[in-house]
């Protein structure tokens, strides 16, 4: 995965910007969805690419076993910190690169790889291939992506949004362009206003986007049976306005 995204300045105000992310709502909509597929009672979760903890948390909270991985370091010591104060084992989450997972020594019935941390992956069909023996029989895998028929439609654009928390005030600009026909290069600025002290940080990210017919290639190759795709779900999930994610429930076989 990408090493130079979601450093420290990012990871401080991360969560102040998706402050009205709906966690909760997203897990009940996704358990729901997953029950249509298997048994929840006492499964094994892993959370790749974890972030500060906002999904992982929720299931915990459902009483849920969960493993947490994020290849930002400073993401992971925000959601320790998170557990610590509400008296949680923070040992569940681990600083991890999702395309190395040699240190998880255990297996799991459900993965969830959510807010488009696939498209951050150098090699999908890799990663996937890795996976698998981390995976009991009939695993889920549930992940959110780039849909790339919505992204070439819809193609990039620049956005600027301002947000503000007590003393805090933050702007951040966004800026995409698609690259390689297969990739889109987001150049991110952020300023951050902190009872009149100012920090300005930058960070590009390079997100890919995925077709539906390249996931069936690999899967099929690798043993794993797609349930679901659908880019229309995505918005009754996460109450999203944008038009390029949707969702993929896949089967280990």
């Amino acid at each position: 995965m990408q090493k130079k995204v979601f450093k420290k300045n990012y990871s401080r105000i991360y969560d102040f910007i998706y402050s009205k992310k709906k966690y909760s709502e997203e897990i009940d909509k996704i358990l729901l969805s997953l029950k249509k597929y298997k048994n929840i009672d006492n499964i094994q979760i892993l959370d790749i690419g974890c972030g500060t903890g906002g999904h992982l948390i929720e299931l915990l909270k459902k009483g849920f076993n969960v493993y947490g991985i994020d290849n930002s370091k400073d993401m992971i010591n925000l959601a320790k910190e998170k557990l610590e104060n509400k008296k949680i084992d923070s040992s569940i989450l681990q600083h991890m690169d999702a395309e190395n997972l040699n240190n998880l020594n255990q297996k799991f019935d459900v993965v969830i790889i959510l807010f488009n941390v696939i498209g951050y992956l150098k090699d999908l069909e890799k990663f996937f291939f890795n996976i698998k023996e981390k995976l009991n029989d009939e695993a889920i895998l549930i992940f959110d992506f780039w849909y790339g028929p919505s992204v070439i439609k819809n193609k990039p654009k620049s956005s600027y949004k301002r947000f503000s928390y007590n003393d805090l005030k933050i702007i951040k600009k966004s800026k995409g362009e698609i690259i390689d026909n297969r990739k889109i290069k987001v150049d991110i600025d952020f300023f951050v206003d902190e009872n009149g002290s100012i920090l300005k940080d930058h960070e590009t990210h390079y997100v890919n986007f995925f077709f539906p017919d390249y996931f069936s290639q690999i899967f099929t190759k690798l043993g794993f049976t797609i349930l679901e795709i659908d880019n229309k779900k995505y918005t009754k999930f996460f109450n999203s306005d944008t038009k390029w994610e949707a969702i993929c429930y896949i089967q280990n076989n």
